[in-house]
């Protein structure tokens, strides 16, 4: 048993030991939350005075989704043509053909990367108010 400045045997308090709540650890500090009663459920980022706001809106959001879906789909169809340039045919032309489709698929591949990239920061805009870039 510790004692501290505890002159009896009687256990320290959790106060005493420096204990604190969930809610003392976690309480946001020289924010103030803008009341919303009666009304739909709003993001945290914008019931906290202070957040940063989000500076994207949905119509782009959908814009980069669909720019994602589509650079995918371009990705999917370069590799299916790598697939199907791997023929019995083993000539040096079908062979070249063949190379071009993996640099065709690898540049797809890499545009499906960065519309992936943009999308994630326009998820991360809207939800969180980060902004990554030109947005």
């Amino acid at each position: 048993m510790r004692r501290g400045n505890n002159a009896g045997n009687e256990p320290l308090s959790l106060q005493q030991i420096g204990y604190v709540t969930q809610q003392e650890l976690f309480r946001p500090v020289g924010l103030r939350v803008i009341s919303n009663a009666g009304s739909e459920p709003i993001h945290a980022a914008e019931i906290i005075e202070g957040y940063p706001r989000h500076t994207i809106n949905k119509p782009k959001l959908d814009g980069l989704r669909n720019a994602y879906k589509q650079a995918v789909e371009n990705w999917v169809n370069a590799i299916r043509k790598v697939e199907a340039l791997a023929t019995p045919d083993y000539s040096v032309h079908a062979w070249d053909l063949w190379e071009q489709a993996g640099f065709d698929e690898e540049n797809a591949r890499q545009k499906a990367l960065d519309a992936k990239k943009e999308f994630a920061a326009g998820l991360r805009d809207l939800n969180y108010g980060i902004q990554m870039g030109d947005n």
